[in-house]
């Protein structure tokens, strides 16, 4: 096993390969992050992304070719949103098996299509070629006049907050991953919309744009995002708010779970914007947010600390890195 890159995991083979690259002496936000920056001039910064989407690990039971091209964008934009970047165009690699019909074909199109331009951007171009399964790899940029946020410049103080609410993807993989499980119709729907149709949330993202120190996307589970931003930015977090949805304890309380488990450890792909907020900003924050019709809830505090907490009453414990790994899967410690 230690000769295989199983060993590694994601983070581990990013970490190899930057031991190997040569750094861009002028990028801005360093191999931790989620896009790159350069300044090409005194004033403007050139904001970079991309990700792969492929079939077999990406792909959930029932999505069809129209929701996996509109997935591919909107996974993209996220990152985008939450730098509060805005995003300008996209290339698109695509990978396609012999057997992949035509009509499936022009669903994914059309997906990839209706994504783009829902956040007014647009497909530059691309590259296809023959796989053995479906994958798409898209790269998406963007021009902002302000240097993007990283995930590192949090600092002890500032409020952690969110642009929605979670638990809903949990509920979401327990139905199609377990199956054997007791669900209401609405709670079913609610949890397979938010898998099948995820959203970008670029708007918040650009509302926020110069009010934020540290911000990323959830996509790889709430309690790991919250890890990442204490890591990288060499600081601890106390969680006093837990961001659930009404719902998730619902499901919870008849299928004998833990609503907590379902919103920290066993989501992922909210797509909800994570962020640290110096004090001082907070009621812009807000009132920037509100006048767009969107929602930022503050569930806790940077903290000198190094440790990530929660504290809900007079119940103090910690929340454990647990989240999605490529080559680890779920609840990769």
């Amino acid at each position: 096993m230690r000769k295989t890159i199983v060993s590694l995991g994601e983070r581990g083979i990013i970490e190899y390969a930057w031991s190997i690259f040569s750094k861009h002496p002028k990028e801005l936000m360093g191999h931790n992050d989620d896009v790159v920056a350069l300044r090409i001039n005194n004033n403007k910064f050139l904001v970079l992304h991309t990700d792969v989407l492929v079939e077999s690990y990406d792909v959930l039971p029932g999505m069809t070719p129209y929701q996996i091209g509109r997935k591919s964008i909107v996974m993209n934009i996220s990152d985008l949103a939450a730098k509060s970047v805005k995003p300008e165009g996209i290339l698109i690699s695509l990978g396609l098996p012999k057997t992949y019909k035509k009509r499936d074909l022009a669903m994914l199109f059309k997906g990839i299509e209706e994504a783009s331009r829902k956040y007014n951007t647009y497909i530059l171009g691309g590259d296809t070629s023959e796989s053995s399964e479906l994958f798409i790899a898209v790269f998406v940029y963007g021009i902002t006049d302000f240097e993007p946020p990283k995930r590192s410049n949090a600092k002890p103080g500032d409020i952690v907050a969110v642009t929605g609410l979670f638990g809903l993807t949990s509920i979401a993989y327990k139905i199609l991953l377990e199956k054997n499980v007791k669900i209401t119709k609405r709670m079913m729907s609610k949890a397979l919309q938010s898998v099948y149709y995820p959203n970008a949330k670029l708007t918040e993202g650009l509302a926020l744009k110069g009010l934020v120190s540290a911000s990323m996307d959830v996509s790889d589970g709430l309690a790991f995002s919250l890890h990442t931003i204490a890591e990288t930015s060499n600081v601890g977090i106390k969680i006093t708010n837990i961001p659930l949805h009404p719902l998730v304890k619902k499901f919870a309380k008849a299928n004998k779970l833990d609503p907590i488990d379902l919103a920290f450890y066993n989501g992922g792909e909210e797509y909800e914007l994570l962020v640290t907020i110096p004090p001082n900003k907070w009621n812009d924050a807000v009132a920037n947010i509100k006048n767009i019709g969107g929602n930022l809830i503050e569930i806790g505090k940077i903290t000198h600390e190094k440790k990530v907490i929660a504290e809900i009453g007079k119940k103090c414990y910690k929340i454990e890195k647990k989240g999605w790994s490529h080559f680890k899967a779920w609840n990769y410690v």
